[in-house]
């Protein structure tokens, strides 16, 4: 509880610091009347705000073994390279690009990939050897970007990264494992998820930008790459997509509506999920609701299946019900 309370007031001073910074050097997010329609010029710091949080954490008390140190340091330079988008709107080319070297830098210096996908359709173990490596990175790269997709509304992403690390800390907890890393995270999320969400006052609003959303959904999508795999196999493999269920099932959505209409599949629009509620006039403090709500679900089902194990396969196909049922419970809302 101390250490939590330690990283919270870390994060507390970092994003009052960093907001304020961020205003001077006009690093701020401009309404654009699509899908940017918050009031005024909104600092773009939280990225930078979660990182100072979370390595000062580590500084302090947190036990950070080798495969962390890679994380994170690889983290930093996609933390870099968003807040130059942030400042210049980079090509996508250039974030896909530093996307998949820092991932092959990860594999390279930590030896840690997707070697087998478990009894995923019932029909036995499946067995990726080195082939897991480019599955890895394109897995790895997808939820980086699902995670930037979904940042569009207050206080989401921060959530989702909450609950799934909320999740895997109890199953670090009670698997024996140093959890000190992830209290570290949550304090620093945590805080930016109040600010995010201006419950400190519109005034001191702060958002995420490419340079919080793209590290955090990197260092979530290999930790939990990290933790299907020996020798460390906490859950299995198919439990990493219940944890992040909501970004996979918003980017699996859009890719595919992009793909079949013949739109590039990272051009802008408004049929993420969040997107979707809020057209079709649900508030944004329901909306949140609904979806906490939904990753809460997502990160029980995980729990449930570590404690009392079952076939995968049942995950997995549960998994692409789900996706199924929202492209059809979507597809009318789309339409009007």
């Amino acid at each position: 509880m101390v250490n939590l309370l330690t990283s919270i007031l870390l994060g507390l001073i970092s994003c009052l610091i960093f907001r304020k910074v961020s205003k001077q050097f006009n690093l701020v997010d401009v309404p654009d009347g699509v899908r940017k329609t918050h009031k005024g010029l909104v600092p773009l710091g939280g990225g930078l705000a979660i990182a100072f949080t979370f390595f000062l954490s580590v500084l302090i008390y947190v036990e950070i073994n080798h495969f962390f140190l890679v994380l994170s340091l690889c983290s930093l330079i996609l933390l870099f390279v968003g807040l130059v988008d942030d400042f210049l709107t980079l090509p996508i080319s250039v974030r896909l690009i530093t996307q998949i070297l820092v991932s092959w830098c990860v594999i390279i210096f930590t030896d840690v990939y997707i070697k087998d996908l478990g009894d995923l359709l019932g029909l036995g173990n499946i067995y990726l050897g080195q082939l897991g490596i480019p599955l890895t990175i394109f897995m790895v790269v997808g939820v980086c970007n699902a995670f930037n997709m979904l940042d569009g509304m207050d206080g989401l992403v921060s959530m989702i990264s909450l609950m799934a690390l909320i999740c895997l800390t109890a199953i670090l907890y009670f698997n024996d494992f140093n959890y000190s890393w992830s209290i570290a995270l949550i304090g620093a999320v945590t805080t930016f998820f109040l600010f995010n969400l201006g419950l400190f006052g519109k005034k001191f609003q702060i958002f995420l930008g490419d340079s919080g959303a793209m590290p955090l959904g990197f260092f979530l999508a290999w930790v939990l790459v990290s933790f299907s795999q020996e020798p460390v196999k906490i859950i299995e493999p198919v439990s990493a997509i219940w944890v992040i269920l909501i970004p996979l099932i918003d980017a699996l959505s859009v890719f595919y509506r992009r793909l079949r209409l013949g739109k590039g599949i990272f051009l802008g629009d408004r049929n993420h999920i969040h997107y979707i509620l809020l057209d079709g006039g649900v508030t944004k403090s329901s909306a949140l609701l609904i979806l906490l709500l939904i990753s809460l679900l997502g990160c029980l089902v995980v729990l449930y299946f570590s404690f009392y194990p079952t076939q995968p396969s049942y995950l997995f196909y549960g998994f692409l019900t789900l996706w199924v049922f929202y492209l059809l419970l979507t597809k009318a809302s789309l339409k009007k």
